[in-house]
């Protein structure tokens, strides 16, 4: 597609369109003023009993 005749450049297009998704998404999250994301780390123990409940 596109013209690209190396296989190679497709998994980098996908890694640049990556980036750019999440840089986009930072930009609008400190542009509306939201808090920055902070996941927690959960042990696989702790899931099940999670997703028990």
């Amino acid at each position: 597609y596109y013209g690209l005749k190396e296989m190679n450049y497709y998994t980098v297009m996908f890694g640049v369109s990556r980036a750019l998704g999440v840089l986009a998404q930072l930009i609008w999250s400190r542009a509306l003023g939201l808090p920055i994301e902070r996941p927690k780390s959960l042990s696989t123990e702790l899931l099940i009993k999670q997703l028990g409940k």
